[in-house]
């Protein structure tokens, strides 16, 4: 940690140095330039979240480093990846033979092989190096720790190193935030070799690959298209050398493998790790034996590529990549290499001409004169327009310091000769979600993957499913990696189990269904870590792109909570949970269970057809409203500590028991904590009317303009308008509030541009109104917002004014203190369960619940937050029975079978799974409850009451009652019971 942390402070302070003067040296500039080069391809190809922005911030303190700004975080990062790059590369050079004396030395011996390493930005520590007039106690102190890490490699025996060196060290230097972020959760040898073994990547296989090879066949290629740090890629080379080693000679060998097993990836420095991890391989598997290249790509396997005909029926080619189209605004377009010239030496010549200022008219005529290939000479004025629009695409790349990404480009026409050339594609493509992916990459991914254009929807005739907005990038990689692969090649990847179950992932598994599925070994309950300091749900998915035979049989291997696992076969068909809708989620089961399953299915509509399932209400800043202790009453008023520690005093008619899922358990709930909650019993927010409907007034007059922002200022709320003049804004706003009815005043004397107070028809005040602005930007300030009746309430929101109008569910015009999702129906009595669970679980509750505070009685609404799902049905009969059901191994067995799975053996029990839960007609015609018990909750009217007779009821008779669902069901009882073995055994905890 010490040579980390003083090369890092070393390289950090003369970055630092640099930008402070830019203009000091030519290599100054360089080094910015580099630095400038390098922050481009990151914000072309990585999307770091704000939590792995602090995690750099965090390693930084702990080196002593204090980050005051993004370009500061930057710039740590820059070197931590400029540390890590020269740390491999010196292992490397070690591996090689070399003895490394000191930095110049070093760069001597990496000259030598820059066939196989090339030159990065990270290498901008030669020019500091270099640099006479950096101050010399900088430069001393870089060349110093340079010297004392190269020192300490040269003491180390690496002659045993593999990649897992390489790979550990990076996943312990750079923060798992950021790694996640990046989707890069590094895989585990045993779980690469698992993948290998599903895609039949065994000794027959590779043999019969080697002999095509050798046949003159290329179309054997093995591909991991976002290949990380390397894994898959040597575990490959490992199964190759082991099988061939001895019946062919090194060289050949080595050949066979730097032709076919081939990596990409759009991360610049993972493919920088993997290409060194790469070459080690190499050395370590084939002694004496250096490759002439190393296969790996630093591109993005994603881009998609369209073959148009021309007129003259000439074929051009056109590329769309988000990297590259962010910088240049289109598709980049290229001739077609077979009709003109190797696209590689084509762009290299462009480049050629741009880097010494020529124009497109110079370089058009040293292709007549000087043609490389006689095909120019045919088709050069056909391509012309062609070669123009590229040539002029080039140039901006080149003139705005991203020449590197013409590399891309390069690399791209390789990857693009691929497509359907693969035997196998292989690896643990990213798995980052939606909303850690840019916009624009957003964009493209539901632009050009059919995966993503078709979401589930189990079109509930009652319960609404909201529009999935998520989706995960894994699922562009499977797409992507078919089309990789020849007609029955084989894809096999680690991938997020959630593909599975998700609504949206509908797209994905419709399209998969026409594609032979060979094997699933499903880890997402697996209770053991996989990925280095991460948690996921891991699934292993084996593909051959072929069409399925009839009654095509998937391999399946589940593991439950325990790490115990079964095998079992299911026909593909089945995998479905409605095989008439392709889109559906899979019940990962064996055919026994799916059995089961069908018979429920027909048992009576769904759930979700009979009720609106619903969920509880939203704060979207639990601080503001949740009381964490209620520390003194007195005259109607509470003195309260929320959660952030914050005291305030509020009236006790705002204080409402309050209930989380995870407070419900089987007929019954605790109420552990109040919230202050800002509606009435119809649902509708406190607010005085004419507030509201000033505020509205406001939100309507602006509403056609844009960059609009709101936010408080102490206990003022601003709304903002980066458009039209403030004197416009003025104007518009007081003819509006007078044609609905408003007095507007004006105030003076303002120190601002205009201050008004706003009246009533009936003349009675309503609020304070400040508009300020200067150009183009205009500020309204709004004063004195209340709840009616509730001063203490008001100062308490207001304390919290400025986030509470930053929360992402917040509509300008509505009262800031608004909670979400409230309806009057949501105050009514209600059947509840947890939305995160290990076993579905359910509970009455009341509209109304008493709690008893420092001696005083407060009966109020019983609020339900949204970690809470529930339905509504105030006929206490149906209700009694409904919950009964719900608490049913049969109907929680079901639920295992179709809910998302989530951490620890917990189950999601969202509307979208719960939805899908069959309600027997012998539920709703009140035919399952004998006499006795009918009568018995019949005469109740209290839920808490009703709760503790059910679970009398339940613990005495719900084995009889569940024989007797199941065989009207038409259910036996050895099915009955292999149902409910199979899905307790899933997550086997104490309830």
């Amino acid at each position: 940690m010490s040579i980390f942390r003083d090369v890092i402070l070393g390289l950090y302070r003369v970055l630092e140095y640099y930008f402070r003067n830019p203009g000091i040296s030519i290599h100054s500039a360089k080094v910015i330039q580099y630095f400038d080069v390098w922050k481009e391809l990151h914000k072309s190809t990585v999307n770091i979240s704000s939590e792995g922005w602090n995690a750099i911030t965090d390693t930084a303190k702990g080196i002593g480093l204090q980050l005051s700004s993004r370009k500061a975080q930057e710039m740590f990062l820059f070197c931590i990846e400029t540390y890590l790059d020269l740390l491999m590369k010196l292992i490397a050079l070690n591996r090689l033979g070399n003895t490394i004396k000191d930095i110049y030395n070093f760069r001597v011996l990496l000259n030598r092989i820059r066939g196989l390493i090339p030159e990065s930005v990270l290498e901008w520590y030669f020019e500091a190096i270099d640099d006479q007039s950096l101050p010399s106690n900088l430069r001393t102190e870089l060349r110093a720790t340079l010297h004392i890490m190269i020192n300490s490699i040269d003491y180390l025996d690496f002659s045993t190193v593999t990649f897992d060196m390489f790979r550990e060290i990076y996943q312990n230097i750079l923060p798992s935030e950021i790694r996640k972020s990046l989707g890069e959760y590094y895989t585990s040898e045993e779980i690469v070799n698992e993948v290998l073994d599903v895609s039949k990547f065994v000794k027959d296989e590779i043999i019969k690959l080697y002999n095509a090879w050798k046949s003159g066949n290329r179309k054997v290629k093995i591909l991991d298209p976002a290949c990380g740090s390397g894994t898959f890629l040597i575990e490959i080379m490992k199964r190759i050398v082991n099988v061939l080693k001895g019946k062919v000679t090194s060289g050949t060998l080595c050949k066979f493998i730097c032709e076919n097993v081939i990596g990409v990836d759009i991360n610049p420095f993972a493919v920088n790790m993997a290409r060194l991890n790469y070459l080690i391989a190499i050395l370590t598997l084939l002694p004496g034996q250096l490759p002439s290249h190393i296969p790996i790509y630093w591109a993005d396997s994603l881009a998609r590529f369209r073959t148009i005909v021309m007129v003259n029926g000439l074929k051009k080619f056109v590329i769309s990549v988000p990297s590259l189209e962010r910088l240049v605004g289109t598709p980049l377009e290229i001739p077609d290499p077979e009709s003109f010239m190797d696209a590689e030496e084509l762009l290299k010549l462009m480049v050629e001409f741009i880097s010494n200022k020529r124009k497109f008219e110079s370089f058009y005529e040293y292709l007549q004169r000087n043609p490389p290939r006689h095909t120019v000479t045919i088709n050069l004025s056909a391509y012309r327009s062609t070669l123009e629009t590229l040539y002029s695409t080039v140039s901006r790349i080149y003139e705005s310091g991203n020449a590197r990404l013409i590399e891309m480009l390069a690399n791209l026409l390789k990857v693009m000769s691929l497509r359907g050339s693969c035997s196998f594609v292989l690896g643990n493509p990213p798995w980052v979600r939606i909303h850690n992916l840019g916009k624009d990459i957003r964009e493209f991914l539901k632009k050009n993957f059919k995966f993503y254009q078709k979401t589930y929807n189990p079109k509930f005739r009652k319960t609404r499913v909201p529009f999935q907005q998520q989706f995960d990038y894994s699922m562009a990689f499977v797409e992507a990696g078919l089309e990789y692969l020849v007609e029955n090649g084989i894809l096999a990847y680690v991938i997020t189990s959630k593909i599975t179950q998700t609504t949206y992932a509908g797209g994905l598994r419709e399209n998969l269904m026409n594609f032979t599925i060979l094997s699933i070994i499903d880890y997402s309950l697996y209770p053991k870590e996989l990925f280095k300091g991460v948690v996921n749900y891991p699934l292993i998915i084996s593909i051959k792109k072929r069409k399925p035979l009839k009654h095509h049989r998937v391999h399946v291997r589940i593991y439950n909570t325990k790490g115990a696992y079964k095998d079992f076969d299911i026909e593909q068909y089945e995998l479905p949970l409605y095989v008439n809708e392709l889109t559906s989620p899979w019940v990962i089961a064996p055919r026994h269970i799916i059995s089961v399953l069908r018979k429920l299915q027909k048992s009576g509509p769904r759930f979700g057809d009979i009720y609106e399932i619903m969920m509880g209400v939203k704060t979207a800043l639990n601080k503001a409203y949740i009381v964490k202790k209620v520390l003194s009453i007195s005259s109607g008023i509470a003195e309260i500590e929320m959660e952030d520690g914050r005291k305030s005093f509020v009236e006790i008619e705002l204080l409402c028991p309050m209930v989380r899922g995870e407070d419900i358990d089987p007929f019954m709930f605790i109420v552990k904590e109040l919230i202050i909650f800002p509606h009435n019993e119809k649902g509708e927010v406190l607010a005085d009317p004419d507030q509201s409907r000033v505020l509205n007034v406001i939100a309507d007059a602006i509403k056609s303009k844009k960059n609009i922002k709101c936010y408080g200022s102490g206990a003022t709320m601003v709304i903002e308008v980066s458009e039209g003049s403030w004197s416009m804004m003025n104007r518009e706003l007081r003819e509006h509030l007078i044609r609905y009815g408003y007095i507007v005043e004006e105030t003076a004397p303002c120190v601002v541009n205009k201050c008004y107070s706003i009246y009533n028809r009936r003349g009675s005040f309503v609020l304070n109104m400040r508009i300020e602005g200067r150009k183009s930007k205009c500020k309204i300030y709004i004063d004195r917002l209340t709840i009616p009746g509730k001063p203490k309430g008001t100062q308490h929101f207001l304390k919290y004014l400025s986030e509470l109008l930053k929360r992402d569910d917040y509509k300008l015009g509505q009262p800031p203190w608004i909670v979400f999702r409230v309806s009057e129906d949501k105050l009514r009595l209600k059947i509840a369960w947890q939305e995160n669970s290990r076993h579905f679980e359910a509970a009455l509750l009341p509209s109304k619940y008493t709690v008893q505070i420092h001696g005083t009685h407060i009966t109020n609404l019983l609020i339900p937050i949204q970690t809470t799902y529930f339905v509504i049905d105030e006929n206490i009969l149906r209700a009694a029975k409904l919950a009964l059901y719900l608490n049913s191994s049969i109907a929680r067995g079901f639920l295992k079978l179709v809910s998302w799975k989530a951490r620890g053996g917990f189950f999601r029990h969202i509307s979208a799974s719960v939805g899908h839960l069959p309600l027997p007609d012998i539920i709703r015609e009140c035919k399952w409850l004998g006499r006795e018990e009918l009568d018995e909750i019949s005469k109740i009217s209290d839920y808490n009451m009703l709760n503790r007779t059910l679970k009398k009821i339940y613990e005495k008779h719900i084995g009889e009652l569940e024989k007797k669902l199941a065989t009207i069901i038409g259910i036996n009882a050895k099915e009955l019971e292999a149902f409910k073995e199979f899905t307790e055994w899933l997550n086997p905890v104490p309830r």
